[in-house]
């Protein structure tokens, strides 16, 4: 649970993959990533150039829609402020002030070239529709609009286009925040950043819902109890991938996971399936070709037993068939690399496999 980035890009035979979150049971809406607002989980905002952890120069962006029977579209931003409201008692975001803006956009053929525009947020309230209204710090904004027949799809349905950026790209730091609607939310960028966010005691108190009773804090750090105490965050994520058709192959490249750990030894190794270059969509970053990283910077299984979570990152990807492909060791430091199930044998892989991939939902 550290607040280094993690980031995600995905890549299928030219096709679009919609990278989805799981629906939370919470209420009506969808969510990303997730509902509930004690868990650390977020989404977070692009950093800048010379910020570590830059590793990515692709927007950010998320497609809404709502069915045609519905008279309105809602919105939701939980923790949007970007350290705009109280610098010194926020919650979530990673160094800032920032202002962060949200952009929507109709986008009636769900293809990410709508360019009608919608409403457009700033995170601190100066500009926009929501001036004098800055977003809350560890609460929601909620945003109401009706739904505009730019967005009316030729099937009947409303679609568009949710964009974040934050206004300075070389500022520090990265804006975490939450989202939901009233329809579903997936994301349209190829590549989206996330983050289990802790930036300070207020966020610990949260995470760890018996830490002040405890007289934990500044003065009084707990030492190894950590290890000990009920917590909100359990490391765990999920993400889900629509392929639509039977493809012959699946490439998905995960970066600065930070694949390593102080604690029990692991370490990133070179993945021998993954070219020793940088990305196209990585370059003029802080991004660095794929090899052996050793231990993640901060290591994914950290030193400090409150910021731990055992053991070192990895991850599956499961087809909707069931079949199983563990990921044991991803990207460590500020690399990407790629998790290729090929049907072609000629060609290096994480898998190969003998028949095609079936179409379907698929979980990371």
């Amino acid at each position: 649970m550290k607040t280094s980035k993690r980031y995600l890009v995905l890549a299928l035979s030219l096709l679009v993959l919609l990278v989805l979150f799981s629906q939370s049971s919470y209420s009506q809406y969808s969510y990303l990533p997730t509902g509930d607002i004690t868990d650390g989980r977020f989404l977070q905002t692009r950093p800048g150039p010379g910020i570590s952890g830059y590793i990515i120069n692709e927007a950010y962006e998320i497609m809404i829609s709502t069915p045609s029977s519905s008279a309105q579209l809602e919105i939701g931003l939980f923790d949007g402020d970007f350290n705009d409201v109280d610098p010194v008692n926020s919650n979530w975001d990673d160094a800032g002030p920032n202002p962060t803006d949200f952009s929507l956009y109709a986008d009636p053929l769900a293809n990410g070239t709508g360019t009608f525009l919608v409403g457009r947020w700033r995170s601190n309230g100066t500009a926009f529709d929501n001036i004098g209204n800055p977003m809350p710090n560890n609460g929601w904004l909620n945003i109401i609009l009706p739904n505009v027949p730019e967005a009316l799809s030729p099937a009947g349905n409303y679609h568009y286009r949710f964009l974040y950026e934050v206004t300075n790209p070389t500022s520090t730091g990265c804006n975490a925040f939450k989202i939901r609607s009233n329809g579903p939310l997936a994301m349209m960028s190829r590549g989206f950043g996330f983050v289990a966010a802790l930036s300070g005691w207020s966020d610990m108190y949260i995470l760890f819902p018996t830490a002040y009773d405890l007289g934990l804090g500044p003065g009084n750090t707990g030492g190894n109890i950590w290890e000990t105490l009920p917590t909100t965050y359990d490391a765990t994520w999920d993400f889900y991938v629509d392929v639509p058709v039977s493809v012959s192959f699946l490439m998905m490249m995960d970066g600065d996971l930070d694949c390593g750990s102080t604690f029990s030894g692991t370490t990133d190794t070179d993945d021998t399936d993954t070219p020793a270059v940088i990305p196209p969509f990585a370059t003029a970053t802080e991004a660095t070709s794929e090899g052996a990283k050793g231990i993640g910077n901060p290591a994914d299984d950290f030193g400090n037993v409150a910021y731990r979570r055992s053991p070192a990152v990895y991850y599956t990807l499961t087809t909707p068939d069931g079949a199983v492909f563990p990921n044991n060791n991803p990207s460590g430091n500020l690399e990407w690399e790629q998790f290729l199930i090929e049907t072609d044998s000629s060609k290096p892989a994480d898998y190969q496999i003998s028949q095609n991939l079936p179409p379907g939902l698929y979980h990371v």
